[in-house]
């Protein structure tokens, strides 16, 4: 989880991110999963908004670029 959010930074990924959680059907798991990848983002300079991880399994947030791009 944390890999994934620092890839984010490294490679300055910007805009809507969807990501896929493949066979993710136990309420349990999502709800860790989703608390797990906000707390990850909190360490993130860049401005994040997160949404829930859908039917699909696919979470989506949006990540805003820091100074000039």
């Amino acid at each position: 989880m944390r890999a994934q959010v620092a890839q984010h930074a490294v490679l300055d990924l910007v805009g809507i991110i969807v990501v896929d959680f493949f066979d993710m059907m136990k309420i349990a798991n999502i709800k860790s999963i989703e608390r797990a990848f906000k707390a990850a983002l909190d360490t993130d300079r860049a401005r994040n908004k997160i949404g829930r991880i859908s039917q699909f399994g696919l979470l989506e947030l949006t990540r805003q670029r820091l100074g000039p791009g």
